[in-house]
């Protein structure tokens, strides 16, 4: 598993006091963040607090029964641009995926972000989809079938199918696409030692299952092997703020050409129309004075 520690969290000075070293324990403590994170488990070193555990991996644990702590060992510290770089080592209190949350069961109604999850060693797929079960099905289907789009998701299904859980990390996001590329940045998972995104990019031929429904029109900011039982060994921990729904959405640009075409086309007949009701105006004017001025010549008397 990958730790992140930016400024804001305490990894930085857990190593500077050399608390963070190979060997050190970790416990993942479950903490209520808020009404839409309710389930966040985070991560401390002593008495230092130096990130979270992935939402995948609570949404797993949390179906599983799993309590709170979790423990782990530290392996390995390495820098990384930015903060520190935590890589931890601890084995899967699992060994099937939960019956709530299996790859073969239903998924839940609605729309939004999801990942794929080997519960072994907590890698993941994460997609976004406008009908998890429709998405589902269509995973599972590719998988039994063998032409799943994912190489390393599909020699792992092979072999192990009972291993793969379904969870949503996200319901109905006002940015459906840019909500998974999100997602997929702070937990890494197009690294292959982390999950299974590797060349799995938005394309023009599943824009329609990505599309949310409340997004008609919606367009990408984004272009888009552990044996099982081993540990969680390529899990993704990113101490980026992780507390309620995950940031990323961009409000609409006002300058993009979706929606201010039809205005701008719109105000110019509305333009021309008032500029010829002036003129008529002006002209009927005109037109009047004449007509008094000839009606005051006719009636005046000289004066004597």
């Amino acid at each position: 598993m990958h730790i992140v520690g930016l400024k804001y969290y305490s990894a930085s000075d857990a190593r500077k006091a050399r608390a963070l070293v190979a060997g050190a324990s970790i416990n993942f403590r479950q903490h209520y963040e808020s009404a839409e994170h309710p389930d966040a488990y985070r991560a401390f070193c002593r008495r230092f607090f130096i990130g979270h555990m992935p939402r995948f991996a609570t949404r797993v644990l949390v179906a599983a029964g799993v309590p709170s702590p979790v423990a782990a060992t530290v392996t390995s510290v390495s820098g990384r641009a930015g903060g520190t770089q935590v890589i931890v080592d601890v084995a899967s209190p699992l060994s099937v995926s939960p019956e709530s949350c299996s790859l073969s069961r239903p998924a839940p109604q609605g729309f939004g972000v999801y990942a794929i999850v080997n519960v072994r060693n907590m890698k993941a797929y994460i997609g976004s989809t406008n009908d998890f079960e429709t998405r589902r099905r269509q995973h599972l289907r590719e998988l039994e079938q063998g032409s799943h789009f994912s190489p390393n998701l599909q020699g792992e299904w092979r072999a192990d199918p009972a291993a793969f859980a379904f969870v949503v990390l996200d319901y109905a996001p006002a940015d459906l696409l840019g909500q998974e590329q999100h997602c997929k940045y702070i937990y890494h998972t197009e690294d292959s030692a982390v999950g299974y995104n590797q060349g799995s990019g938005f394309s023009p031929a599943n824009q329609s299952r990505n599309q949310s429904p409340t997004q008609p029109s919606a367009v990408p900011r984004y272009a888009q092997a552990s044996s099982p039982g081993a540990s969680w060994a390529a899990t993704t921990y990113e101490t980026s703020g992780l507390s309620g729904r995950a940031a990323g959405t961009t409000p609409a640009n006002p300058s993009t050409p979706s929606g201010n075409s039809k205005n701008s086309a719109a105000a110019q007949p509305t333009g021309c129309v008032i500029v010829l009701a002036i003129m008529s105006l002006t002209v009927c004017l005109a037109i009047g004075m004449g007509a008094l001025r000839a009606a005051d010549g006719g009636f005046s008397h000289p004066v004597k």
